[in-house]
């Protein structure tokens, strides 16, 4: 009977130990998975990007579910590493693991979109609100590929209801309103912005789209006014000050005005157009002159230089391209940057065409 007792604490005893040391191993784990974690940060921080996935795929060896750094892992590979076909898979193995995480569908569909695979990209914003109904920025970006698609039927739509979801949303109200302006809707575009402006004065994109819309319209004074009031706000800024020029080429000031901005423009530290604009300042100004050759020559220089978010002067390139190719007589040629300027700035094409099977409507 003894030795049975003994038995029996033996194989407890022994399953204490195990359990124990089990619980040693997990917690001598996570201690290197925070280790790991800790350095993967710092690797960021200092844009050592490789080591930082290094880091993370170690994690991952320890702990081959950990959810939250495939998905960490996933985001490097999209924006810091240009490995988007590793991210995919990341985020199509916690769709699996995962599938009513709507932020997943959403980070696939926009590498998706990058990639112009717009079939898919709305497919995957669709998912995505299914499990986040109330969120906007699905409508948001499908709004946008719509009108990458020159499907402006559905961009409004999209539109619409995203706005209607976050009318507070400056992102969302500068896409509604681009849309709008697009279809010809200008004075609902400005009654959007308007509205923004009215609960939220001091946001400059907001300000800066209603001040186009204003140039555009012809509605010089007031678009000096709002510009004016947002230098007070943002000194020495340097989209401000472009829309500063912007306003004087179009009311027809003196370029001797318009070259004081200039000068401003590039003393400025900031120098987000990297002397982009001045080009093309000086190209508008060499069509005027009557040179509308030389003008085609250094706009065609600009061409696939100015970074993705500053589209609007793009368009204004376009435009300003148009017009000369329709001075020297290239008639299709204009015709066909109007139509991709339409979808850069709106704001200013105060008669906004539809392309439509690559012909221009008025």
């Amino acid at each position: 009977m003894a030795m049975k007792n003994v038995s029996k604490w033996c194989v407890v005893l022994l399953a204490v130990t195990v359990l124990f040391g089990c619980a040693n191993k997990e917690k001598a784990i996570n201690r290197k998975v925070k280790q790991l974690e800790d350095e993967a940060g710092l690797a960021i921080k200092t844009q050592n990007y490789e080591l930082a996935e290094q880091k993370f795929s170690a994690i991952l060896e320890l702990k081959p579910d950990a959810e939250h750094v495939k998905n960490n892992l996933a985001i490097l590979y999209a924006q810091f590493l240009g490995k988007q076909k590793k991210a995919v898979e990341l985020w199509e193995e916690l769709i699996k693991t995962n599938p009513k995480n709507a932020a997943y569908y959403n980070n696939v569909a926009g590498l998706y979109w990058a990639e112009q695979s717009y079939d898919k990209a709305l497919q995957y914003y669709q998912e995505s609100i299914k499990y986040h109904p109330s969120y906007h920025m699905p409508f948001y970006n499908m709004a946008q590929i719509y009108m990458e698609m020159n499907n402006m039927e559905k961009a409004e739509e999209m539109a619409i209801k995203g706005y209607n979801l976050a009318p507070n949303d400056a992102r969302m109200n500068l896409v509604y309103a681009k849309v709008l302006l697009i279809v010809g809707k200008r004075a609902e575009a400005l009654a959007v912005t308007e509205k923004l402006r009215s609960n939220y004065p001091n946001v400059l994109l907001n300000n800066l789209e209603i001040s186009r819309i204003h140039i555009g319209d012809g509605d010089y004074e007031q678009a000096e006014a709002l510009l004016n009031e947002s230098l007070a706000e943002f000194p020495q800024n340097d989209l401000l000050l472009a829309e500063l020029v912007e306003l004087g080429l179009a009311r027809g000031d003196e370029a001797e005005a318009t070259d004081k901005i200039i000068q401003q423009l590039e003393a400025s530290q900031a120098r987000i157009f990297q002397g982009w604009y001045t080009v093309l300042y000086n190209a508008r100004l060499t069509l005027k002159n009557g040179d509308p050759e030389k003008a085609i020559e250094q706009l065609n220089g600009l061409s696939g230089v100015i970074p993705k978010e500053l589209y609007y002067f793009e368009g204004l390139r376009l435009i300003a391209l148009s017009e000369a190719m329709m001075t020297v007589g290239r008639e299709d040629e204009a015709a066909k940057l109007r139509g991709e300027a339409l979808l850069m700035c709106p704001e200013r094409l105060t008669k906004p065409a539809l392309q439509m099977n690559g012909e221009m409507t008025e």
